[in-house]
């Protein structure tokens, strides 16, 4: 039965998020939205412009697609979707709060703490720690509350095996990382992965999973020795000024709906490209020079300005502690001048959008840009 199981598991983590979306069309699911609450596409469209203008199966779909983690592997998105999907044409969760029916879980207050659950879920599954799981088909979990259950039993010795795998770069991990300070600021360059979960340990981050090769990917990508550029820092910025949150900056980080708030205000800076050596740029060749590869770079940036679409994933982004990206142009402006006043040595990467975050030209363009959308 075990066997059958595990074969069972092994299908259906080889389902695409594609494969589980085309499920808005069936009966079951149809039949599931029509029975919640009649105006759940009206409560869901108020969530996001995102999802305006969709039929209420679709909405409902979004809704279930939002508790889905990021952090974890495609096939593992895949399968906590398709399993979020089956509880929902079940009936086990439903989306309003004003459903007749008391017996499902309600989807609005659980959507943050279950895409936190499923993450620690499927990392524990794909560090091959499944030892610490009760259950460890998550076809086998019949509810949010027993998911929790699940995972909570889990969490102290899958916390208690990572840390033993890094606590020597956890020790002391902000002291050993703090590479400036003034009366607002703490600046950081974690140089080890350890460094950059303990740094990020109340955030939202993907480089903060310790399962996970985001950091590494980050901050030493295939470039770096394709065209023998010093690797790029991850920069890590916690405010200490307390409630004197300055109004230049816009309104201090929110968590979305259903998460839980957390203390302090962090930022992360990668200055650099999210690539890997798969997915080389058509415009590089393999006999580019690194004027070449710099080139494609300036390029990128100059097109970023006027809100178009950045070729380079990920360069240049500024994220608060709830994995958003930030605009505020003086809080840009502010960070960036700590990086080149106290970031040490920057690589040819990083100086370049040091200079593109700091310009008045960036500045004036941003403006001009969010104006004519606004």
């Amino acid at each position: 039965m075990d066997s059958l199981l595990a074969i069972y598991g092994s299908l259906l983590l080889e389902l695409t998020i594609a494969d589980v979306e085309t499920r808005v069309t069936s009966k079951k699911f149809v039949r599931a939205v029509a029975a919640d609450d009649a105006d759940v596409d009206q409560v869901i469209r108020r969530r996001s412009h995102r999802w305006e203008r969709q039929s209420p199966e679709k909405s409902t779909m979004e809704a279930l697609k939002y508790m889905v983690p990021r952090d974890v592997t495609e096939p593992s998105q895949a399968n906590a979707l398709n399993w979020l999907v089956s509880l929902y044409s079940n009936g086990t969760i439903i989306y309003s709060r004003d459903h007749p029916s008391i017996s499902g879980d309600i989807i609005g207050p659980w959507q943050g703490p279950v895409k936190r659950l499923l993450e620690v879920f499927y990392q524990i599954k794909e560090l091959k720690l499944d030892r610490f799981l009760t259950k460890t088909s998550i076809e086998n979990i019949k509810s949010f509350a027993e998911l929790r259950e699940v995972v909570n039993i889990a969490q102290q010795p899958y916390d208690k095996h990572i840390a033993k795998k890094l606590d020597e770069d956890r020790t002391n991990a902000a002291e050993k990382s703090l590479v400036y300070e003034n009366a607002d600021w703490l600046m950081y360059i974690p140089e080890t992965k350890g460094a950059a979960c303990a740094l990020g340990r109340d955030t939202e981050w993907c480089t903060r999973s310790p399962g996970l090769k985001h950091y590494e990917n980050y901050t030493n990508p295939w470039y770096t020795k394709k065209f023998n550029i010093k690797p790029q820092k991850l920069f890590i910025f916690e405010w200490k000024g307390g409630s004197k949150w300055p109004s230049g900056y816009g309104q201090p980080p929110t968590p979305d709906p259903g998460q839980d708030f957390k203390e302090g205000i962090k930022f992360q800076m990668w200055y650099g490209l999210d690539l890997e050596e798969n997915s080389l740029p058509m415009t590089l060749e393999n006999d580019s020079s690194v004027d070449d590869f710099l080139l494609m770079i300036d390029t990128d940036l100059e097109i970023s300005l006027d809100g178009g679409f950045q070729g380079s994933d990920a360069m240049g982004m500024y994220m608060d502690q709830y994995d958003h990206q930030i605009d505020e142009v003086d809080l840009i402006i502010d960070l960036t001048m700590l990086v080149i006043e106290h970031g040490g040595e920057l690589n040819e990467v990083e100086q370049r959008i040091v200079n593109f975050h700091r310009g008045s030209d960036h500045q004036l363009r941003r403006w001009q840009y969010e104006a004519e959308w606004a």
